[in-house]
């Protein structure tokens, strides 16, 4: 028997052709807007027109045509010859056509059109069915109601085929008794029987364990069939991207990405830049570098996105595929050490008619809770107002500053010892300000619930040598606080067409974003829990603020302006505008140089940025006043000259970025017999990134007609108030950098037997960071990996687990750190001029000529398995990232003029494991699938040269000098026992019992602390569960994170604050420290006292906690409903921060929001209704 096994090349990767003169940039706008002109017209897939058509010859022809897979014995078809006029045809009708009355048959699986001869009829069956036919009517979907249309149904008595709509309806004839199989590309198929009376049959297909074989993920540079693939790789379908509602892409990833953590603000160990070693908003496994960028790479069609991500419109995103471990991510290089996010944007499809499709929601938040934030009430304030008021806190600044800012209630407590005030009335006025909540006024004047809107429409669709998507975003959204908006408008542009028979393909590509955000120039915060913005009639009052309220009011007289603060007049201001324009343009050429072995990619992509922030206070703010008062000049006889002048005060920034990045790539693919392939790809990149930064402020601005008024930033003036002097505040600045890289890379794939994959790369990149040692200029990076399909060998035979896939990677990424120079480098000292009125500069590193790129080493064993039916599938990986030639500091000789030197000295280690578990529980009209998320992970400090510190650093801000042997985000605390019969916390110094506080916090025996353990979580993850029942979904998604410390608030007596935890609970009397750990209240406060109170191991608490995160309920309109003009129309309702299920703590504090020894506020809760629909 001879076998003809035809297969389809895999899809040709995008490219992208150079350009090379500026005007280019221009050309690339003009040419894609020019290739828009699509037509209207409705392409099918198969065109052949042909008399006496050899069968082999048509069938090679449709395989061209429409990539299926034929399978059949030669000696059925080779003989026959046939008619054919298809013009537009489906597979469906064109084999249909071409089978007529050859007595063979045909079934479509997958991609695959098997032909054979027609089974001869059961005659007795037949005798039994009844002559009449019956008509069926029915409708298929998927899981969760979309229609499929294109699905085939088959007849096994007549052999004959139908396929489904476009709502995925039909209506066939068949006898009784006959038997008809539904199937559809990636589904099992379904079988039912006709019978007499047949109700409407609502068929619902379910996705095959074939599936996983057809995800595709992109590098950015190549795509892979996930299921042949040796990385580690989550991938993001368009269905669960758009599962939740948000204008910014990365948001969406939160809980339901494998490997993936959002980092919320209070649960960073270190708040600085992320550029610079700072925690990151999102980690993918964790960390592996001490200083230098912890931000993953962003990939953008290709390209790394050097842009805002919030630029980004979710809703013109097709998938993101996340790169995490060498194999997946080294083709990177230097870039790929905090792993890569590939975002792929929507393309049209070839051979199909245009595609428009809308969506849009509109979310509404409640307003903040103001209350959650731990805090003192006015009454208790005031209590410890008075307190300090009769130990004589206040006395130097009432008695010999009188000018210092003083609260209300000191006021009053001061009218009274003066005998201004008498007792009783004193005490009538502290209690009526006991009695106000300020949050209460800020929650009704300056908080509202904030509504985002968002909308979204584009066109896709393509003919049989062209693609093309256009789509076009609105977002609006008003802020929850008043006077704040967002606005944002994007358009994305992809189109492709194929020149020269297919051997040339042409590929531009357009993104535009232009967003304006407006904001309170200076934004009300509460001072005090009792503050009032308003009097019982609404009327505007004044807050202390800077100075006090009588000595304002008496140089007020003067003849100045207004000193006043009145936050409810200013609440409405709108005088901080920001205004963003991005754009990238890109050119994608592919020539075909041996079609289907060998093509060569050109790319070209081009991105320029501008953000612009304009702050203008003009003289009805109070900031503005103030300064204007400040450096008044009032000479003897009252005349009074302003130094800096009335008028608006005006503070511009911009920052701008423009990148240009050109590939070169050779695509090589082939197959060696039945049982070998091949593919590789290499080329050379070259990227040059600028970006520019300047500052400015303007005094005496008039915005009618845009002119200011020159200032003298030499002189020092005397204050108006008070006794010190200044120069006026210079705001000027300017800054740019100018990074360039030059890369080469290979990758290649083996496959044998379709059993065992092997995958290498290799790439270099080269910076001008680093400007001496040649060798230090470049890195090379490579990985090697394995994927070996075991369950696909014949000693295999495990029927529960029908799919076995092991994985094994090795190799390195990078990273780097834009502050750091092989050359000496020196920063300029803001607003600091030397006696000689000189800039002041002062040196930030020594020469370094050994300066080189951080290495990650990750290994990376990993399997992938699937059940019968793919009742239960996943993946398990363990990992291991090891940093080496991390920048770290090191101690250096004095004589150097720095005792501090920072290099190549540090490394760490990171190990987990990502695991993610796929359930289908249900089957049938009402289906539940679920989707568990399990990861760890765990990193250690190896190597770390700077000599060990104070106790205090260790405790207080760990990161800036790692301990050795423990996590980066180590939790230390002092070590603590009960209050002392006067309330004061003891400790233990050189193991005793003690209240030497400074002693305590400044010992350099690190033993003498205690590790708690990680703020960062170990363990997290989501449980997923999704229904669904005829037209109707649902989805609930729980979130969890474990193994972590968080380290909570509490009082103090020398934080002057009200936004403090457990006043109430302080020591107050003998026998009170059996039952508190909170200091006693005292004056003079001991700062140190406080500061050992504040790091003691009775304040860290554990942070793991379960989270209801979202929950969506949706209906999807079936095609029955022909009279709408819609194919797919879905109403949707999606609720955000439902709230905590369990938490570990028994304070009822939220993890998320608390850390560091703060509070803040948490997210409120959202609702959303939105709808999509396709026409």
């Amino acid at each position: 028997m001879h076998l003809n096994l035809r297969v389809k090349d895999a899809c040709m990767k995008r490219s992208y052709a150079p350009q090379i003169l500026k005007v280019m940039k221009l050309t690339v706008l003009l040419i894609t807007l020019a290739c828009l002109q699509v037509s209207a017209k409705v392409y099918s897939q198969i065109n052949i027109s042909k008399k006496n058509m050899p069968l082999v010859e048509a069938l090679n022809t449709i395989q061209q045509q429409s990539g299926y897979t034929f399978f059949y014995k030669a000696k059925l078809v080779e003989p026959i010859k046939v008619d054919v006029n298809l013009h537009n045809a489906t597979i469906q009708q064109a084999m249909t056509q071409l089978l007529e009355g050859k007595a063979l048959s045909f079934e479509i699986i997958d991609k695959t059109i098997t032909i054979k001869p027609v089974e001869k009829r059961d005659v007795r069956k037949e005798i039994t069915a009844s002559l009449e036919p019956i008509e069926v009517k029915g409708r298929v979907t998927d899981t969760t109601g979309l229609s499929l249309p294109g699905a085939s149904l088959k007849s096994k008595l007549t052999n004959k085929s139908y396929v489904t709509d476009n709502q995925g309806g039909f209506v066939l004839n068949a006898e009784v008794g006959d038997e008809i199989t539904i199937s559809f590309i990636g589904y099992t198929s379904q079988v039912f029987i006709v019978a007499k009376d047949m109700p409407f049959q609502n068929v619902i297909l379910h996705v095959s364990s074939s599936r996983l074989n057809e995800v595709v993920v992109s590098t950015g540079y190549q795509q892979l069939v996930k299921e042949n693939a040796t990385g580690s790789f989550t991938y993001i379908d368009n269905k669960l991207i758009n599962r939740s509602v948000g204008t910014d892409i990365l948001s969406r990833l939160d809980g339901v990405t494998s490997g993936v953590i959002f980092n919320k603000t209070f649960n960073k160990t270190n708040l600085s830049s992320s550029s610079n070693g700072g925690d990151p908003g999102i980690s993918i496994r964790g960390r592996s570098t001490l200083f230098a960028n912890t931000e993953p790479l962003v990939v953008l069609d290709n390209f790394p996105y050097d842009g805002d991500l919030n630029n980004i419109n979710p809703n013109d995103v097709e998938s993101i595929t996340i790169l995490k471990d060498a194999a997946a991510a080294s083709i990177w290089g230097v870039r790929a050490g905090n792993g890569v996010i590939v975002i792929t944007t929507k393309k049209g499809k070839l051979n199909s008619g245009p595609k428009v499709s809308l969506n849009t929601s509109i979310t509404v938040a409640d307003k903040p809770n103001l209350n959650a934030v731990p805090q003192m009430s006015s009454k208790d304030f005031i209590e410890m107002e008075k307190f300090w008021f009769d130990n004589g806190k206040y006395d130097v600044y009432l008695n010999f500053l009188p000018f210092v800012n003083q609260t209300p209630a000191v006021d009053i407590l001061n009218d009274e010892k003066k005998g201004i005030l008498t007792a009783s009335q004193a005490n009538s006025q502290l209690q009526a300000l006991g009695k106000i909540n300020a949050n209460d006024a800020y929650d009704k004047y300056f908080l509202r619930n904030s509504v985002n809107q968002q909308y979204s429409l584009s066109i896709s669709g393509g003919s049989e040598n062209n693609q093309y998507y256009i789509g076009g975003g609105f977002d609006k959204d008003i802020s929850g606080q008043i006077a704040n908006s967002f606005k944002r408008y994007s358009l994305t542009v992809n189109n492709s067409y194929n020149l020269m028979h297919n051997r040339l393909t042409l590929g531009m590509s357009l993104f535009f974003t232009n967003s304006n955000s407006i904001s309170n120039s200076d934004p009300y915060n509460i001072q005090y829990p009792y503050e009032q913005v308003v009097d019982n009639n609404g009327n505007a009052l004044a807050v202390n603020r800077d100075f006090r309220k009588a000595s304002k009011d008496a140089l007020s007289n003067s003849g100045l302006l207004d000193w006043n603060y009145y936050p409810f007049n200013e609440r409405l201001n709108h005088g901080n505008v920001t205004d963003l324009l991005d754009y990238r343009a890109g050119l994608q050429l592919n020539y075909k140089i041996i079609p289907k072995i060998l093509n060569v990619n050109l790319n070209y992509q081009y991105q320029q940025g501008n953000s612009e922030n304009n702050i203008i206070r003009g003289t009805d703010m109070y900031s503005t006043r103030l300064l204007i008062n400040e450096y008044a000049q009032i000479n003897p006889s009252g005349l009074i000259t302003y130094p800096i002048p009335l008028g608006a005060i005006s503070s511009n920034s911009n920052s701008k970025y423009q990148s240009n990045t050109a590939r070169l790539q050779f695509n090589y693919k082939q197959e060696f017999g039945a049982k070998n392939e091949f593919s590789m790809i290499a080329g050379s990149e070259i990227k040059d990134n600028n970006s520019f930064q300047r500052y400015s402020t303007l005094y005496g601005y008039n915005e009618n007609n845009a002119t200011n008024i020159p200032v003298d930033y030499f002189t020092y003036y005397n204050y108006s108030i008070g006794f010190n002097n200044s120069r006026i505040p210079y705001g000027g600045s300017q800054s740019g950098t100018i990074d360039r890289f030059f890369s080469y890379y290979a990758n290649a794939n083996y496959t044998y037997d379709r059993k065992y994959t092997l995958s290498a790369s290799a790439r270099k990149d080269e910076s001008n960071l680093f400007g001496v040692n040649a060798n230090n200029k470049g890195v090379p990076l490579y990985s090697v990996g394995l994927n070996y399909a075991i369950s696909k060998e014949s000693f295999y035979n495990v029927p529960l687990l029908p799919y076995l896939n092991i994985r094994l990677t090795d190799g390195y990424n990078g990273n780097l750190s834009k502050n750091l120079s092989a050359y000496t480098t020196a920063t300029v000292l803001a607003n600091q001029l030397s006696y000689y009125n000189t800039p002041i500069e002062s040196i930030v590193n020594p020469p370094n000529p050994n300066l080189s790129w951080e290495k990650v080493n990750v290994i990376n064993a990993g399997i992938d398995f699937g059940s019968k039916n793919n009742r239960i599938s996943g993946s398990f990986d363990y990992y291991v990232k090891k940093g080496e030639n991390l920048i770290g500091t090191s101690p250096v000789a004095p004589q150097t003029g720095v005792t501090i030197f920072t290099g190549n000295t540090a490394s760490m280690i990171t190990h987990g494991m990502d695991f993610q578990l796929n359930s289908i529980n249900l089957r049938g009209e009402f289906s539940w699938t679920t989707n568990f998320l399990l990861n760890y992970v765990r990193d250690k400090v190896t190597k770390f040269n700077l000599p060990v510190g104070s106790n205090s650093l260790y405790v207080g801000s760990n990161y800036q000098n790692p301990f050795v042997g423990k996590p980066y985000s180590a939790i230390f605390a002092y070590p603590s026992t009960t209050l002392d019969d006067k309330g004061n916390p003891q400790g233990y110094l050189d193991g005793k019992l003690s209240e030497d506080y400074a002693g305590i916090l400044n010992s350099t025996n690190p033993a003498e602390l205690k590790y708690i353990g990680t703020a960062s979580p170990t363990w997290f993850g989501s449980l997923r569960n999704n229904f669904a029942y005829q037209g109707f979904d649902l989805s609930m998604n729980i979130s969890f994170k474990m193994g972590y410390y968080f380290r909570r608030g509490s009082f103090t007596s020398s934080n002057g604050g009200y936004q403090q935890a457990d006043f109430e609970k302080r020591w107050q009397k003998s026998g009170d420290e059996k039952t508190t750990i909170v200091p006693a209240l005292i004056y003079p406060d001991d700062g140190q006292r406080d500061l050992f109170f504040a790091g003691s191991d009775k304040l860290v608490v554990k942070g793991d906690h379960i989270r209801l995160q979202d929950i969506k309920l949706g209906y999807t309109f079936s095609g029955k409903h022909r009279h709408m003009p819609f194919n797919n129309l879905k109403l949707y309702a999606y609720v955000n921060n439902l709230g905590i299920l369990w938490r570990a703590n028994k304070l009822g504090i939220d993890p998320d929001y608390s850390g560091n020894s703060i509070y803040t506020v948490p997210n409120p809760r959202t609702y959303a209704m939105g709808l999509t629909a396709d026409f």
